[in-house]
């Protein structure tokens, strides 16, 4: 969530509770809701299209794919970005940020997210002020001979939603697709269909790509079971139970998120923190991390924290659910940063870089350890 409002200031706008408790403290949000039946066919959220069309582009350049079936808040069409690269057994795909949103308060008049349509021209914006990693002659990129994937986000739901809702307040009313776990899907099938034989991995995001990263990893590595691969979760941090959001709890209810990813993490339902410790036990060989600053200037609001208690809710996170697994790593900094992908070498702790960090964890370094102010 790139936004930097924080959802404190928004909350206080439009009247979301702070308190824990059942949907009744969100009573505002979920009565603002007409239609909670929005949930799409089973076939929509289904395993890889066999029949997905492959991708032409040509290489190092940037070109804009619509993808059938992948649609922004207002129902217009998206895609992704792609430029495929020198090495075609390596590739990253990146999903963006840009907020998040669960009423028509949120979405329409407080602006707490990124909204469709996404097409061509709002790519072409974007790519013309791309930092590393997308830029392949950056210094000292990692990335600089992948296949560079680009996932944009517009449907204000963490890459996750599934449900199309209408939205009311005040006699106006607005339909939203929450539809961003079904473009992930949808747009991997298509770069599937085009690199079905990837060998090195990188499934990324940066703030609510980063929460996107790490809800939908297991369906990037149902696409390349047999890759070599890593996740890279910049500034969204899934934290405990005791720090959770209830405005965010009732948000992933609204998009439809446990109709699909209930089976695959039962524990998460009562603490979604504990999605770090199922995803790390599913792929064992897999080298996973979460990039965070102390005080997030970003993600601290959207919990509805103060500096000091999210640098407690973070250190307990890493303690808790990251340090006991041997293949998931975290580099803390201090300050309020949000978000580190875009300039990895203005990044350090303990006299390490976070590009650096991250090429160990790329080149399995054994020198590849959690890092903290």
């Amino acid at each position: 969530m790139k936004y930097a409002l924080p959802l404190l200031l928004f909350c206080f706008a439009v009247g979301c509770s702070d308190e824990p408790g059942n949907d009744h403290d969100l009573g505002m949000d979920l009565a603002g809701i007409d239609d909670m039946s929005g949930t799409p066919p089973a076939d929509l959220i289904s395993a890889t299209d066999a029949a997905a069309e492959p991708i032409v582009a040509p290489e190092s350049k940037w070109t804009w794919i619509p993808v059938e079936g992948a649609v922004c808040s207002d129902g217009s069409q998206t895609g992704i970005g792609v430029n495929p690269g020198p090495d075609p057994s390596k590739m990253i795909i990146y999903l963006d940020g840009g907020g998040a949103c669960g009423s028509y308060q949120t979405c329409f008049q407080a602006h707490t997210a990124s909204l469709g349509p996404y097409g061509q021209a709002e790519f072409d914006e974007r790519a013309a002020n791309f930092e590393k990693p997308f830029v392949r002659t950056s210094p000292n990129n990692a990335f600089a001979d992948y296949t560079l994937v680009f996932i944009p986000y517009c449907t204000a739901d963490l890459h996750a939603g599934i449900r199309t809702l209408t939205y009311e307040a005040g006699g106006m009313s607005a339909v939203f697709h929450h539809n961003g776990h079904i473009n992930v899907l949808r747009d991997m099938d298509r770069i599937a269909a085009t690199w079905p034989s990837v060998q090195k991995l990188v499934f990324a995001g940066a703030s609510g790509g980063g929460y996107g990263a790490l809800i939908n990893y297991g369906d990037a590595r149902e696409r390349w079971p047999d890759a070599t691969s890593y996740l890279i979760d910049d500034s969204g941090p899934p934290l405990e139970n005791d720090y959770a959001s209830p405005l965010l709890s009732a948000w992933i209810v609204q998009w439809g998120v446990l109709d699909w990813a209930k089976g695959l993490c039962p524990e998460c339902e009562a603490d979604v923190s504990k999605l770090i410790p199922n995803i790390a036990h599913r792929y064992p060989s897999d080298r996973m991390s979460l990039l965070e600053s102390e005080a997030d200037q970003v993600i601290s609001g959207f919990y509805l924290l103060d500096a000091t208690d999210f640098a407690t809710a973070i250190t307990e996170l890493a303690t808790d659910r990251i340090v006991p697994q041997p293949n998931f790593k975290s580099f803390y900094i201090e300050g309020n940063t949000h978000t580190m992908l875009g300039n990895l070498d203005a990044h350090m702790v303990g006299g390490v870089t976070a590009n650096t960090f991250i090429q160990q964890q790329l080149n399995d370094d054994p020198a590849w350890k959690s890092l903290a102010p």
